[in-house]
């Protein structure tokens, strides 16, 4: 969130914590086409005759070991896949693997903050980057665990509390055996590091009740908080400052996470899992989505589904009823990459990157390397 000191006209609506900036200074984004759905996200086919690996267009690997079948994986929007069979030793001892985007590329997930309300649409107030890894039993058939490797990139708010987490959506609180590595932690004490759960989220220790471990207390859905505080998933630990949006200002390097979910014994299949409603008809969604300022204020892709803990009235405000506005406006952006490129401070997401208008115009068909056409002196790519 971009604010002013000598504008402080606050709306106490739902007990709001941020300051506003005026909303007719924002940006109008340019009209997309109809029905898109602003994911750089599909869901894509293919048969595989042996045991395979399995490699996108770039040649990087999307999923290795899996068994002889037909099969429906999350991948790049306009990516092709290929399978060749697996190297090494192969038999029905071996755990199947898919990974997202792929082993070489990262999800970069680009918020603005002042949600419902609009911003400056530079979509740099979060930047993380996220690479998911499931593997499953042999078959698979069962879905084991699910890995999230987290890149913090840059802070371009002014909010202090920050939080990132994952919602499984199709599974209950009681199909997630543990969690591990998580930036969380529920005891408080000297070290900073044990302060980050607090206040956004609180967690559930043990499986009392037969699961849970590691999921929101309080619910029964399967939401996984992944960062408790975004501020300090970096190398200097930044309270009210902008982290790694101006060029001119020393860079912060950010942290890295692995966070392992262990799920109970569940028949979740790889067609039966998706990733951010790629395939609609998969039975469980992971979603990833950033927390703002307090636990019922949430940032989601347009088209996901809040959690129960997000207050709905937040939509009312705005008359809405996804996370996007009626001329098109969004507070998630999504590009695919190694290691995508942002706006920087105040810089229209559009004017820093020129392809990006022609990308949404299209519904998503031409340009999605639109992150690759950037204007150097406009955005950050530490």
């Amino acid at each position: 969130m971009k604010s002013y000191s000598f504008f402080i006209a606050f709306a106490c609506i739902l007990g709001f914590t941020s300051c506003l900036k005026n909303e007719t200074s924002s940006p109008t984004p340019v009209d997309p086409a109809p029905g898109f759905n602003w994911s750089p996200i599909e869901s894509k086919a293919i048969t595989v005759a042996e045991e395979s690996d399995i490699l996108n267009a770039q040649g990087d690997t999307v999923a290795t070991n899996i068994a002889a079948g037909n099969y429906t994986l999350p991948v790049e929007a306009q990516t092709s896949l290929v399978s060749q069979p697996s190297i090494g030793a192969k038999g029905a001892s071996k755990d199947g693997v898919t990974v997202f985007p792929s082993s070489q590329q990262y999800a970069t997930i680009m918020c603005e903050d002042l949600f419902p309300y609009k911003g400056d649409y530079d979509m740099n107030d979060i930047v993380v980057d996220a690479r998911i890894t499931c593997n499953y039993n042999a078959g698979q058939q069962t879905l084991k665990t699910i890995n999230i490797r987290l890149r913090t990139r840059a802070v371009g708010s002014t909010e202090r509390q920050i939080g990132f987490a994952a919602y499984l959506k199709g599974l209950s609180a009681v199909n997630v055996q543990d969690v591990k590595g998580a930036n969380l932690t529920l005891q408080k004490g000297s070290d900073p590091e044990e302060q980050q759960l607090q206040p956004l989220f609180s967690i559930k220790t043990n499986n009392t009740g037969g699961g849970g471990k590691g999921t929101e207390l309080n619910s029964n859905e399967a939401v996984v908080p992944l960062l408790g505080d975004l501020r300090s998933c970096f190398t200097t630990l930044e309270t009210k400052s902008m982290i790694n949006t101006f060029t001119n200002l020393s860079h912060n390097p950010g942290k890295e996470y692995n966070i392992t979910i262990q799920l109970a014994n569940k028949a979740v299949g790889i067609n039966d899992f998706t990733i951010m409603g790629a395939n609609p008809n998969a039975k469980v969604n992971l979603d990833l989505f950033a927390v703002v300022g307090q636990r019922d204020k949430e940032v989601h892709l347009k088209g996901q589904t809040p959690t129960q803990k997000f207050n709905r009235d937040y939509f009312k405000i705005q008359n809405l009823t996804d996370f996007v506005q009626a001329d098109g406006y969004v507070w998630m952006v999504v590009a695919i990459g190694s290691k995508c490129p942002y706006a920087q401070e105040m810089v229209n997401i559009e004017t820093a990157f020129p392809s990006f208008a022609s990308w949404v115009q299209s519904a998503g068909k031409s340009y999605d390397d639109w992150y690759t056409n950037y204007v150097p002196d406009l955005v950050y790519t530490e």
